[in-house]
């Protein structure tokens, strides 16, 4: 305590230069907002990587297969009951996600679609993000597929359920096309909006639609039980890190077992650096402030 007293009483000493005062306060009022602002943005962004978790553990499963160049694998419904076998998980469905085009009355967007099970629901909370509507999963009496639109996509066509019946066009993968007629370019489903979704979340709110996975199959002219994925989900207690291992051997090469966050990997190193920026920033900061109560002493 006695070199911090010896210390104080110079810091605070009347100087013979009045100048040296002032920078002696506005040294110490630097240190102290800068240590503050440290502690403060931390925080914060340790706030948004708990929120962020927070609002995509909503929907996304706590681990996902895919393959390691995102491109659809055969045998995924096979691949999903052997997984779903393992001690530890509850329940594995496959998935397949693609891009495609949804038309409205006139109105046209870009979406991303993805194919899910009648059992979804089970897997994720996508019941708690419906703001209209609820989940189903099927095709309703006229053929058409029930889907869930992302708050954006229906606030882009103008409507929800009961009053909006899309269709949902993708580049027709197989057969012969007519180049006088380029409609025949592209294969499409008619869609019965059951509700909307709203994650708070932007590169999901945008542009995401679900539809049954039956269906994108059709849409998309797969065979043999194509997917772009297997969704886990795990029962209370289990250790990801035990399964994970066990996924990837049943799984085999070429196979990427991620964990939430490993899912979204972008958006949180994203989080990260701009922590780590800021942090360096006002560290900075702090420095330059006790360089200038070291030389006032």
């Amino acid at each position: 305590m006695l070199p911090l007293r010896i210390a104080w009483r110079y810091l605070i000493a009347k100087k013979s230069h009045s100048a040296v005062n002032i920078i002696s306060i506005v040294s110490l009022a630097g240190v102290a907002v800068a240590t503050a602002a440290i502690v403060v943005v931390l925080s914060v962004f340790n706030g948004f990587t708990s929120l962020a978790e927070r609002q995509l553990s909503r929907l996304d499963p706590d681990l996902m297969v895919s393959r390691a160049d995102g491109r659809p694998f055969a045998g995924a419904d096979s691949l999903a009951a052997r997984i779903a076998a393992l001690p530890g998980v509850s329940l594995a469905m496959p998935s397949l996600t693609d891009r495609g085009l949804i038309v409205a009355d006139g109105r046209q967007l870009p979406v991303v679609f993805k194919g899910v099970t009648p059992d979804y629901n089970q897997l994720v909370e996508i019941d708690s993000v419906a703001i209209d509507g609820a989940f189903l999963c099927g095709s309703d009496p006229y053929g058409r597929a029930m889907s869930q639109l992302a708050v954006g996509v229906a606030a882009q066509l103008s409507g929800g359920p009961a009053t909006l019946n899309p269709e949902l066009y993708v580049p027709r993968r197989v057969g012969r096309i007519n180049p006088a007629n380029p409609a025949t370019a592209l294969s499409s489903i008619p869609l019965r909006v059951s509700g909307v979704l709203q994650l708070d979340q932007m590169d999901f709110d945008a542009d995401h639609i679900i539809i049954p996975l039956d269906r994108a199959r059709e849409l998309l002219a797969y065979d043999f039980a194509e997917a772009t994925a297997i969704e886990v989900a795990l029962e209370p207690g289990a250790t990801a890190r035990h399964l994970i291992r066990d996924i990837s051997e049943i799984a085999g090469a070429g196979f990427d077992v991620l964990t939430r966050p490993e899912q979204h990997r972008e958006t949180f190193r994203m989080i990260s650096l701009e922590k780590w920026v800021t942090f360096i920033m006002l560290a900075f900061i702090l420095l330059i402030a006790a360089f200038n109560i070291i030389s006032t002493l």
